[in-house]
């Protein structure tokens, strides 16, 4: 018979050490550790992690982390420490013993002075960004923690006043800065227990009050009392409150400021002032007409903004400030009676949190109320319209107008503070309020309801964005009864671009109390996946109305760092295997072409809780690093695996990617937490490395060369290669009587550039059916070391 060869040169089947070894792909290996099939047709040397430029004393010493948690990679327009657009890359690291997110400027290699503190705690923390903000959510349990969003403000507070005066207050100018997430309503309550009480309608001129310290309040207007208004009758008219500035300087003081006094640092409360006339007779340019047995009812929310005033506003629920006073006898004849709404405003900004841009007051008719009688939850309300809106950075708007009116400062005692209308305390020592005279324009209130995320010990341990929403997972919140709710089967959604805005009625359940937390979510194209442990369920949101589009039993997975999102795909794994989402069905890359997995024992020998899995953009792979020094790789171009010992022990956080692909994680060699110094900034490097050691590093499968009952002659083995110190070539084959030959030396390969080696095979692979070709290491394999191909020459036997 004919010499006839065996060329094997294509590598691209990667490992498969559960199949029999002759029934494995030509192109498949039984082992392929710590070396690499990525390039087509060629192994090298595989890479590893090498130590960045950036250690954990760059970043005040972080001596402690959460293993697979709290690292954050981003952009952002500007430079923390620069003025003017400046993009800038960033790394948020969450310091676990200080319980403070850190943050370094890659772009400049520096630590910045800015930080996110969101508590008292050590937490896993929840990161994302979004339009140039930063939200830390540490995950719930914890009640000295808080949600934080830090962000870039730059805007004066001056109500529009642009005339030559200094703002009173809280003009934010370039700065980042940290804040609550929560998008808080009015406060109020006691001064020593803030409520925020937004179902009941009583004493409300009581709960809000600046010895509550609520940014916002009603002035008590009677006829008669502190702050009466005129009666019309000799010098005091109808549109003045008889409160002078002096009054109301100390009624705006305020509990909580009282210690350091109405200062120019802008404490202090903003008193609305709204009533009817105090007579019956009608004024002739209005066509509002109050009656009998229905009272005006004021609301107030504020107005939380990104960045600038304008940009991705927020709403608070808006809370009621209280009844408009109008005359008993007003409306008790057949005919009614038209009368101006003499609305104004004094006082100043209150709450200081940077995102607080401003406030809107609402009005709605109350039916069923006399005056003098009592205003409770059996009150009818009618829908609530806009009245005005105020701007801190622009002024003051009636609804319907586009147009902004400054608010006017006045001094009293060298204390500052803000009035409209413009001629608030000219004339007399007593308040001017203006007239409004219809209310025709409608801009409804259209808040459902309050944000239940956000305040301390509340919060969620997963998200994604998506379709200008942040998803929230396995959530904690206090309900409208203000009762802390749990719930680790439940998403909450924000409002479209209000990302701190969680009503607590948008959510999705999809399964509950099944015994099975929600672990991770993710999203893809208009898809959100929801990982519980033990299910995978695909949600539709292209819509308003979210549905079900699919539920994958056993495709759950354990742990938020078992899932990452790359080009166009998710990624994850469990105990049962390895998938990726494509946005149309979910593949176990596991699989092998005839149905049985490639990776032998997956649940007990690449499976651990540990593992944490991250993406290489440049090269299209899957990693999965382990703690106990393995690694797993995933070629998504040839749908391949591969393995490595070279990782090391290391607890890690997640793994992040560089704007240039390159892959990031926060490490320290485990049990020596308490030393800085050992913690420290990584990347993988995909340069080839060396190993040292004894071990397999490429097997082929078993060749029968397409004839499994024929015996063959292997005579001859070529390898063409480069750099092969310390690598021998081993063979290993079965006889037609079943028996195996184990692993035989064949020859030894050396040092150089490239060269084709020539080596015979021992007398025991005559009369062989199968042969194969297995690479091992004696000593340190040069980080250089090529294979490009291997020809195995052979005869056939007659068959008799």
């Amino acid at each position: 018979m004919p010499k006839l060869i065996k060329n094997v040169s294509n590598f691209s089947g990667g490992l498969n050490n559960n199949t029999n070894r002759r029934d494995i792909l030509d192109v498949e290996s039984q082992v392929l550790l710590n070396v690499s099939n990525e390039i087509p047709g060629k192994l090298v040397m595989e890479g590893r992690s090498i130590a960045s430029s950036i250690s954990s004393n760059d970043v005040t010493a972080i001596d402690a982390l959460n293993y697979g948690n709290g690292l954050l990679h981003t952009n952002l327009d500007r430079n923390f420490g620069a003025a003017g657009i400046n993009e800038t890359e960033y790394l948020f690291i969450n310091d676990k013993t200080d319980s403070i997110v850190r943050i370094y400027d890659v772009t400049n290699s520096a630590a910045e002075a800015t930080t996110i503190d969101y508590g008292n705690t050590a937490s896993l923390v929840e990161m994302y960004s979004v339009d140039g903000q930063i939200r830390v959510i540490p995950h719930y349990g914890n009640a000295g923690n808080t949600p934080q969003v830090l962000g870039y403000y730059n805007f004066d507070r001056n109500f529009g006043y642009t005339t030559s005066t200094s703002p009173i207050n809280n003009s934010l100018s370039n700065v980042y800065v940290s804040s609550n997430l929560h998008i808080a309503p009015i406060k109020g309550g006691s001064s020593s227990n803030v409520a925020y009480e937004t179902d009941k309608l009583y004493n409300k001129m009581t709960h809000f009050h600046p010895d509550n310290d609520s940014e916002i309040f009603m002035l008590d207007v009677q006829s008669s009392g502190t702050y009466a208004m005129g009666d019309g009758t000799g010098s005091t008219e109808v549109n003045k409150v008889e409160v002078t500035a002096v009054e109301m300087h100390d009624l705006l003081d305020g509990y909580l400021d009282n210690a350091s006094g109405y200062t120019s640092d802008g404490k202090g409360s903003m008193a609305v002032i709204a009533y009817f006339r105090n007579d019956v007779n009608a004024d002739a340019d209005t066509s509002i007409k109050p009656k009998s047995g229905k009272r005006y009812g004021l609301w107030a929310s504020k107005v939380y903004s990104n960045y600038d005033s304008d940009t991705n506003k927020s709403e608070s629920v808006a809370v009621y400030l209280g009844s408009v006073y109008q005359h008993t006898s007003v409306g008790t004849s057949s005919t009614d009676v038209a009368q101006k709404l003499y609305f104004g405003l004094t006082g100043r900004m209150g709450d200081k949190d940077p995102r607080y841009s401003g406030f809107k007051i609402y009005y709605a008719l109350m039916d069923g109320f006399q005056e003098g009688g009592t205003i409770d939850n059996s009150t009818n309300i009618g829908v609530k319209y806009l009245l005005a809106e105020v701007d801190f950075a622009k002024g003051l708007r009636y609804a319907g107008s586009q147009t902004y009116q400054f608010l006017f400062p006045y001094t009293l005692n060298s204390d500052k503070q803000w009035t409209w209308p413009i001629q608030g305390w000219m004339s007399t020592d007593r308040f001017i309020a203006d007239g409004i005279t219809d209310l025709s324009i409608a801009e409804p209130y259209i808040v459902e309801g309050p944000s239940v995320i956000g305040e301390a010990n509340t919060g969620f341990k997963t998200s994604t964005i998506l379709n200008r929403r942040v998803y929230a997972g396995n959530v904690q919140y206090y309900d409208s009864e203000r009762k802390l709710v749990t719930k680790s089967d439940r998403v909450l959604k924000s409002l479209p671009n209000q990302f701190d805005n969680f009503p607590e009625n948008t959510f999705i359940d999809v399964e509950v109390e099944d015994g099975d937390t929600i672990i991770k979510l993710e999203s893809l194209g208009n898809k959100l996946l929801q990982f519980k442990r033990n299910k995978l369920f695909i949600i539709n949101v292209s819509r308003d109305i979210e549905f079900l589009e699919a539920e994958y039993e056993h495709k759950g997975c354990e742990k938020d760092y078992h899932v990452v999102k790359g080009e166009g795909f998710v990624a994850w794994f469990n105990t049962y295997g390895a998938y990726i989402y494509n946005g149309q069905q979910v593949i176990d890359i596991n699989l092998a072409q005839n149905g049985q997995p490639k990776l032998t024992n997956w649940s007990t020998s690449h499976y651990h809780d540990n593992n944490v899995i991250g993406y290489l953009p440049k090269s299209k792979e899957l990693i999965i690093v382990n703690k106990n020094q393995n690694i797993l790789f995933y070629d998504l171009k040839s749908e391949s695996w591969r393995q490595s010992n070279v990782f090391g022990n290391r607890d890690i956080t997640n793994l992040v990617n560089f704007n240039n692909g390159d892959l990031y994680w926060w490490q320290s060699v485990a049990g020596l937490n308490s030393n800085p110094d050992t913690i420290d900034l990584v990347k993988w490097s995909k340069t080839p490395s060396t190993k040292s050691g004894s071990q397999v590093l490429y097997q082929t499968k078993e060749f029968d060369m397409g004839s499994a009952a024929t015996n063959k002659n292997y005579n001859t083995l070529y390898i063409n290669y480069k750099e092969g110190n310390n690598v021998k070539v081993q063979a290993f084959g079965t006889k037609i009587d079943a028996s195996e030959i184990s692993l035989t030396d064949v020859g030894t390969l050396s040092s150089g550039g490239y060269k084709t080696t020539k080596m015979a095979f021992p007398d025991t692979f005559k009369n062989c059916v199968g042969v194969g070709i297995a690479l091992t290491t004696t000593g340190t394999t040069n980080a250089n070391f090529e294979v490009n191909d291997i020809q195995i020459v052979y005869r056939e036997k007659m068959t008799r």
